[in-house]
Formats: C-alpha cells, sequence, structure tokens
C-alpha cells in the first residue's frame, strides 16, 4: 500500500531526477571547459565538438543544442513545477501522471525549440570571432547592448502580458483546460509559449555572462523564479529592469573593448 500511494509522485520524481541530472551535466561540462587531454565521457565528446566552430559545422551545433537543451531543463523546469502540482490539485484526471509528463514535455518542448535557435546564434557569434574566452562570452561592447536590451524588455506590454499568465497558473488553467477534450501536452506547450514571450530576452544573458557560466546560469534561474514567485503583482518586472539598465550602461562606460 505504501509503495503504491508513491507510485502517485512518480511524475513529480521524474521531472526531479531530469532536473538533477541536467544541473549535473551542465556544471561538469563547465568545468571541463577547455580542458583538452580528456575525451571519453559524453561531455568530453561535447566540449570537444564546441571548440572549433569553423569546421564540422553540424557536429558543433548539435552539441550546442544538446548544452542549451540541458540549460533549459535547469533553468525552466522550476518555473513549470506550480503549474503542474496545481494542475495535479484541480484536475483528477485518469491519468494523472501521464497527463503531469505530458503537461510538463509540453512546456518543456518549447524550450527545447529555442534552444535550437540560441545555438544557431550561438555559432554564428563564435564563427563571426564575437564569442570566445573560457566560457564562450560576448565582447563588451554586444555584452553591454544584450543588458540593455533585456532591461528595456523588461517594461515592455509583451513582457507585462506573459509574465501576468505565468504568475497566475491556476487562472491559465482555468482559461485553457477542458476536462473533457483537453490535451495536456498542447495546454503545457501554450504556457510555455508565455513563458518564453515572458524570458527569452532574459536567456540572451547568457551570452553576455558566459553560455557556459554556472553563475550567470544560476542567477538568471534565481530571478526567473522570483519574478513568477514574490509578492507586488507584475510591477515585480522593474526592479530588474532597471538593474539590467544599470548594469548594461555600466559595461557600455567601463567595460572596455
Amino acid at each position: 500500500m505504501v509503495g503504491l500511494r508513491y507510485l502517485k509522485y512518480v511524475s513529480l520524481v521524474i521531472l526531479f531526477v531530469v532536473f538533477v541530472i541536467a544541473w549535473w551535466l551542465f556544471v561538469d561540462s563547465s568545468y571541463r571547459m577547455g580542458v583538452r587531454d580528456t575525451g571519453i565521457s559524453p561531455t568530453d565528446l561535447i566540449m570537444g565538438l564546441m571548440m572549433d566552430p569553423t569546421t564540422r559545422v553540424s557536429s558543433y551545433i548539435l552539441a550546442a543544442i544538446i548544452m542549451w537543451t540541458l540549460m533549459m531543463l535547469a533553468m525552466m523546469l522550476p518555473a513549470a513545477v506550480p503549474l503542474i502540482l496545481i494542475f495535479r490539485k484541480i484536475y483528477r484526471t485518469d491519468n494523472l501522471e501521464g497527463d503531469s509528463l505530458r503537461l510538463a514535455f509540453g512546456f518543456l518542448t518549447v524550450w527545447i525549440l529555442f534552444s535550437t535557435a540560441a545555438a544557431m546564434v550561438q555559432w554564428a557569434l563564435h564563427q563571426n570571432g564575437l564569442l570566445g574566452g573560457k566560457h564562450f562570452a560576448v565582447n563588451k561592447g554586444l555584452a553591454g547592448a544584450i543588458f540593455f536590451g533585456a532591461g528595456l524588455y523588461q517594461f515592455s506590454p509583451i513582457k507585462d502580458a506573459c509574465l501576468s499568465r505565468c504568475r497566475s497558473p491556476v487562472s491559465f488553467l482555468v482559461e485553457h483546460w477542458d476536462p473533457v477534450t483537453g490535451s495536456a501536452f498542447r495546454i503545457g506547450f501554450h504556457h510555455g509559449l508565455f513563458c518564453l514571450g515572458c524570458c527569452w530576452v532574459l536567456m540572451l544573458l547568457m551570452f553576455a555572462g558566459g553560455v557556459m557560466s554556472v553563475l550567470t546560469m544560476a542567477v538568471i534561474s534565481i530571478l526567473i523564479l522570483l519574478e513568477r514567485t514574490l509578492p507586488g503583482g507584475r510591477w515585480i518586472r522593474f526592479l530588474p529592469g532597471f538593474s539590467l539598465l544599470g548594469i548594461g550602461a555600466y559595461v557600455w562606460l567601463y567595460g572596455g573593448g
């Protein structure tokens, strides 16, 4: 009986395991970045393929897609948890664990598609000499522009509209879920699109802080989570907005070339 009771939470356990593995692989990859005298683990292989963007282009892009997908799994799974928990509480479907996983997969599919686009951007920047260093970061001028652009986006109507839905998963589910004909994957994908509209510019900060920077990834993850959970309504987006504008101005003025 105890074992059957715990089976009710198998989908949450699976998502937690994916989250831990994604973080572990990314941290391990960041640690190994630039190390060329290893080469038997999957992480070493991915890092090796990403060292030279001028040869084996398809291999580079594939490796970059894998790394960005790991980043998105690690960063966005916590953002999906409130939606999944509320869904499980409100709707007692016949296959709750399966629907919970489909909901999460629909949400994460959006970010996997984003990972593909981000990997292409990474390759283009690297190919043109705009991405370098141990953690793959852009130059200071471009970094300042990314910070400034991310700050401006925090004040945009699109950010406001998308963040309001991300902060209110109950309202979103009531509005979009049909217990009879509803598809958990479709609902997760739909919510993921709002999440993408809310956060895609923040994700570009990885290029400014370093695509392989664990610190940058952790800061963005915390920022995204706080935007969804702190009291203060949608106005909470203004504080990081002003901060990013300030950082962008500082990098432009004092960051050097």
